[in-house]
């Protein structure tokens, strides 16, 4: 008999973004790939402080839940506001993408959702993006800066690397127990949730054992590609 999938099973979609509608455009075109999961709602929040670019998201894409009001806020802000409101949902997973990333393979999200379910310890599973910075071009990926920091693990038909080194915030399946947690409201807010995440943990998983996933292996090929070369956001 198939087993009868929940609410808590479901997964929230969510995009981020701050009004760089070319960058949208490409995202929401490409989240075809993103299958294997049962989806519950999309989510889309918006921090282009223009209230008529979002009423336009509203019109294009009425079947999003489209969330922004008021001047620009910044991201530490607008992900204050996303893990708030994804802490109360009924669905426990939360698949997460910023609007100036794009995926270009299939995206096997029950895949992604077995994997933390297996190993309940892990904060998020992320995907692997091509090197950006100068440092992490020349090493060939970030993973090869400081290739110590990561391990390969592997069970069954799923591979993933595990870390201590960051919860990023490019593309990545995370639990509502960690969203209940807090996003820090600071600059440099991804590092500060990270340093909190590993020392103060989340709900039922202490900060000693918390770690952080990308699926795959250290040689596999990226599974989303950043496509940001412009960046208008504040508050990171």
């Amino acid at each position: 008999m198939a087993a009868i999938m929940g609410e808590q099973d479901k997964i929230n979609l969510v995009v981020i973004g701050d009004g760089r509608h070319q960058y949208l455009e490409q995202c929401m075109d490409s989240l075809h790939y993103l299958s294997g999961g049962s989806i519950a709602n999309g989510f889309m929040f918006d921090d282009s402080g223009d209230e008529q670019y979002r009423n336009y998201l509203r019109a294009q894409y009425n079947d999003w839940i489209v969330i922004g009001d008021g001047p620009r806020k910044g991201f530490a802000k607008t992900m204050v506001a996303m893990w708030q409101l994804m802490s109360i949902q009924p669905q426990q997973w939360i698949f997460h993408v910023e609007e100036d990333f794009i995926f270009n393979q299939p995206i096997w999200l029950a895949n992604m959702q077995k994997i933390m379910i297996d190993n309940p310890y892990l904060a998020q599973v992320a995907l692997l993006r091509q090197p950006w910075s100068k440092e992490e071009q020349a090493a060939g990926g970030y993973m090869k800066v400081n290739p110590g920091w990561f391990t390969e693990r592997e069970c069954r038909s799923s591979q993933w690397i595990e870390h201590r080194a960051f919860f990023t915030t490019n593309p990545h399946l995370t639990r509502r127990s960690v969203c209940s947690t807090g996003w820090e409201d600071c600059e440099h807010s991804e590092g500060h949730t990270s340093l909190r995440l590993f020392s103060k943990g989340f709900p039922g998983v202490s900060g000693d054992r918390v770690r952080s996933a990308i699926l795959g292996g250290k040689n596999d090929e990226p599974r989303c590609i950043h496509i940001g070369d412009q960046r208008i956001g504040c508050g990171y």
